[in-house]
């Protein structure tokens, strides 16, 4: 596992690629880059197409990725754009390298040359030093590549890769334990830049010191240090804009010593200056303000937050939702809204899966909380076997995870001995797993010794075991304060109050209390206030409306007291003898009420026992759909694969072929072979794995078969007029089949050499798909080239 994908943007290249909307669809944006012609801006939007199919995980959206670099690759080549070439050398390189593909990506190298050899000697160096968990066998294979990175370095007299180099090298450092030599190693940058005057790749470095150098307790003060220094050379520099960024950082750090007072004067110093910029606050910026507000145990603000990060994540941020929605699930936990926790802690598994993040083991928490909380902790064991067998824990901190998840689960089950065996496990788990996190230059969510400690003490006040209880909790009294929660705080003095009350303690259970309901009183004061106050508005105008109401019916009872005074006396023995018939007859119903409230209690029973088994039928018959789903995109992935390893394997025998025909042939046989490959690809990545979209399908084929037959050298251009149409993969197959012919043939045999100027013919191929009455669909295809008439067609075909 590997979290390559989220290290920093390293060695930034002067490559302008387009930034594509987020409303306009993937279809339209293909059709548009197929229209262009093979120059410079195809080649920038072919990389900005990759660019978002590498933004959405999962290896399939990575092997598309490379099929558009590949074909930018080819054109920038051909027109000789060697900066497009470069930038899309490195960008096949971190592909290969996100797959693991060590191979294909070393060999790359044979096509680079100058900078871009550095640039990946030290891009296939930081995929050893990025790994997760640190492996140190596995991290010290990026020292030959670092040495040779230094090398070319060095004979270029390049200090600008010397620098990058030097950064690579201190993130080994952080890695392998050694902090003061990854400290030294930056230093030497900054020792640099300082004696050249330059401020702002001063202030730069300063803060990729914060950035990478691991946060423990013992470091804490040199990031705020490191952060301060950024900020001073950023502003000598005049850079004001990346100055308030490290501000930013400042107030993350502030935030991380529970220095919140400082954190939330420095982010609300940032808003207003960027806002007078017009620029709007990142989803980044709003996710650590909610970490700030949650931090604080102002819960509505943290939510204000949490929601404002989620709305500003865009197409191109994908890769960050997970965070976003880990801290919509903890906020929810915190609030005991334990629905809404589900949902994001759902959300956020999936999405660490998807990006192969190694925080989706912290992530199942909250799917495991809100389980418990709401009385299925069986579905909870049965979500907790399932994702252990298909994601297996591989370091400390993801076995840390796991012992909490089956621990809480198996209290809940009142299953003690087995929960004491997980719980049992959780400090020891947690000192390795902090050993590995003060190392890592990666920053994520964690279950921190206090946590750990808090939650072991919470099981064993729950199951009557105070001493042992105490024993924990004492511990979590002496953990670092690093970003603690107040609520956390909050249950950690009730815990305390509830052991030292069971232990007769009762002076310290006292002090204990009161600082739990100060706490509580300090998250829920304002919330409680605003429902004090909306109560009272409510209550004082009911209560004015009661006496109006009051004041007329005394006026009315004044009135009708003279006119009914006489009638008393007369009434009264009549009403008696009502009184008594309404009180017998109230009484037969009473009896006949109870008779039929018995008779619809027992039929809602019998309805809801029926409910309860046409519920249970439907998730099995949902379970059995969605793994029937997931085995038809398996089936679909390994048809692809194999498909692409056909056409790999014919690839290489057209290089030792010289015979025309031969040649021709093989790659007749890879167009169609791509064919149906595209058609599998789609169905892959599709969630309705049985229907194919005609549009995307004929567009992505259309663009591979102008790349392979060459068709701008030819100056033959194909236009696509397709209406979104879904068909079945049994008409879709064929349909695909004999476009690939019909295109194939008509590029190939439509447009011949003018033998007089011995040049190639303009032309043009016009695809054109619609959907007819009577469940028809109509596909056409016309050419402007020779030796068939003008208007050259296939017939209408029948949907389905």
């Amino acid at each position: 596992m590997t979290n390559a994908i989220l290290a920093r943007a390293q060695y930034q290249s002067h490559v302008v690629v387009p930034s594509l909307s987020d409303s306009i669809p993937m279809s339209e944006i293909l059709r548009q880059t197929e229209a262009l012609p093979p120059d410079t801006p195809k080649v920038r939007m072919l990389i900005a197409i990759a660019h978002i199919f590498d933004k959405k995980g999962e290896v399939s959206n990575v092997d598309t990725s490379l099929i558009y670099l590949r074909q930018a690759y080819t054109i920038s080549t051909a027109i000789h754009d060697t900066s497009g070439a470069n930038e899309v050398l490195k960008r096949i390189c971190q592909d290969y390298l996100w797959l693991n593909q060590l191979k294909p990506a070393t060999a790359l190298l044979t096509l680079a040359y100058g900078d871009t050899r550095i640039r990946l000697h030290l891009l296939i160096a930081e995929h050893f030093v990025n790994h997760q968990p640190i492996d140190i066998p596995y991290l010290e294979k990026a020292l030959p590549w670092l040495a040779e990175s230094l090398r070319l370095a060095d004979s270029m007299q390049s200090t600008i890769w010397r620098y990058e180099y030097l950064m690579v090298k201190a993130k080994y450092l952080f890695e392998h334990g050694e902090m003061e030599n990854g400290r030294n190693a930056i230093l030497a940058i900054i020792n640099n830049c300082v004696a050249q005057g330059d401020k702002r790749s001063e202030g730069n470095y300063w803060s990729e010191m914060n950035l990478y150098m691991p946060v423990t307790s013992q470091t804490s003060a040199y990031h705020i240090f490191a952060c301060r220094q950024s900020i001073r050379a950023y502003m000598a520099a005049g850079d004001r804009h990346a100055a308030l960024y490290s501000l930013r950082d400042l107030a993350v750090m502030h935030r991380f010593v529970c220095q919140y007072d400082s954190a939330e004067a420095e982010f609300q110093q940032f808003l207003r200056e960027t806002g007078k910029t017009g620029t709007a606050p990142s989803a980044n910026t709003n996710y650590e303000l909610s970490n700030l507000y949650l931090d604080k145990g102002d819960l509505a603000k943290a939510l204000d937050y949490a929601l404002r990060s989620s709305n500003a994540l865009g197409r191109e941020n994908n890769s960050f939702r997970r965070q976003v929605c880990g801290q919509l699930a903890l906020i929810y936990q915190q609030n005991g809204v334990f629905g809404e926790e589900l949902n994001f802690g759902q959300i956020a598994v999936e999405e660490a899966i998807r990006f192969r993040a190694s925080e989706a083991h912290y992530f199942t928490t909250f799917v495991v909380d809100a389980l418990v909380r709401q009385g299925y902790p069986e579905k909870a064991l049965a979500y907790m076997e399932k994702f252990r067998t298909a994601h297996p824990p591989i370091s400390a901190e993801q076995q840390e995870a796991i012992a909490y998840d089956y621990g809480l689960i198996y209290d809940a089950l009142n299953a003690y001995q087995k929960a004491d065996y997980w719980f049992r496990q959780l400090p020891d788990l947690d000192t390795a797993a902090q050993r590995d996190i003060s190392k890592s230059i990666f920053r994520h969510h964690q279950l921190n010794p206090f946590r750990i400690h808090l939650y072991t003490g919470r099981f064993y006040v729950h199951w009557g075991k105070y001493q042992l209880a105490r024993t924990y909790l004492r511990q979590a009294q002496a953990d670092p304060p690093l970003n603690r929660q107040s609520s956390a705080d909050g249950e950690f003095e009730f815990l305390l109050y509830k052991t030292d009350s069971a232990l007769g303690d009762l002076r310290t259970a006292i002090g204990h209390y009161i600082r739990h309901d100060a706490i509580r009183d300090s998250i829920f004061n304002a919330e409680k206030m605003r429902q004090f106050q909306s109560l009272e508005v409510q209550y004082q105008a009911k209560q004015k409306e009661q006496s109006i109401l009051l004041l007329r019916s005394e006026s009315q009872l004044q009135r009708d007291q003279l006119r009914q005074a006489s009638l008393v006396r007369q009434l009264e023995f009549g009403g008696i003898i009502v009184l008594l018939l309404l009180a017998g007859s109230a009484y037969y119903a009473y009896r006949s009420k109870g008779r039929n409230v018995r008779k619809l209690l027992e039929q809602q029973t019998e309805i809801n026992d029926k409910n309860l088994t046409l519920e249970r039928l439907l998730g099995e018959k949902n379970e059995l759909l969605t793994e029937k789903n997931l085995l038809l995109q398996e089936v679909h992935h390994r048809v692809k694969n194999n498909l692409h390893t056909v056409m790999s394997l014919l690839e290489f025998q057209t290089a030792y072929l010289s015979d025309p025909a031969a040649r021709s042939a093989l790659l007749d046989s890879q167009n169609r072979i791509q064919t149906i490959s595209l058609l599998h690809q789609k169905l892959y990545r599709s969630t309705n794995v049985t229907t194919l979209e005609m549009a995307p399908y004929i567009a992505e084929l259309c663009s591979f078969l102008s790349g392979s037959l060459g068709t701008r050298e030819r100056r033959i251009t194909i236009t696509q007029h397709i209406e979104p149409i879904e068909l079945d993969i049994s008409a879709g197959m064929p349909i695909g089949m004999l476009l690939n012919e019909a295109i194939t043939n008509s590029i190939k045999h439509a447009f011949p050499r003018n033998t007089d100027h011995n040049a190639l013919r303009t032309g043009h191929i016009t695809v054109t798909m619609r959907k007819m009455a009577g469940g028809r669909l109509f596909c056409k295809l016309q050419t402007t080239g020779s030796g068939c008439p003008k208007f050259r067609k296939v017939r209408s075909i029948p949907l389905g």
